[in-house]
Parts: structure tokens; C-alpha cells; sequence
């Protein structure tokens, strides 16, 4: 018998640990996690993985911004509703 030339592993993703965040704001705003663009406005139900964030909120016509530090805790919701 000849052994194998190389071998084939086949990994399973590991699901990621994190949770849904319902992000809703008073007018249509762009929505940034960590100081990167989602590239998606509210209303939105957004999965953030698990550990410490900085969500911001931006109106595109006023430029006004509504950051926000959370928690995520995996399996959990955290929710954020911002008015400008």
C-alpha cells in the first residue's frame, strides 16, 4: 500500500458568540461599530459578537453622531434607540 501524498482536513465554522442588537433612531441614520461603517442604516437588527463596543449613530443630513459603549454578552439583547 502507497501512503497518502497529503492529507484533507475538513473544519466546521465555529459559530460566533455574540448577540443581536436592534439599533433604531429617530431619523434614517448610518450605523458604525468600533469606528467602521456597516454600510447599513436604521431601523436594523445588527449581530455583534460578544464583548465590549462603541456603536455609533450618524445622520447623514445633520452630521450629528450618537455613539454608544456596550456590552454584548453572547445570546443576549442589547437594544439601542437614539433620538436627534
Amino acid at each position: 500500500m502507497v501512503p497518502p501524498l497529503f492529507t484533507i482536513t475538513v473544519l466546521k465554522p465555529v459559530p460566533a458568540l455574540g448577540a443581536t442588537c436592534p439599533l433604531t433612531s429617530s431619523v434614517p441614520a448610518l450605523i458604525y461599530v468600533d469606528g467602521r461603517s456597516t454600510k447599513m442604516m436604521t431601523p436594523q437588527k445588527l449581530s455583534v459578537p460578544a464583548g465590549p463596543h462603541k456603536i455609533t449613530l450618524l445622520d447623514p443630513e445633520s452630521g450629528k453622531a450618537k455613539p454608544q459603549d456596550v456590552e454584548i454578552v453572547a445570546g443576549k439583547t442589547a437594544s439601542i434607540d437614539k433620538r436627534f
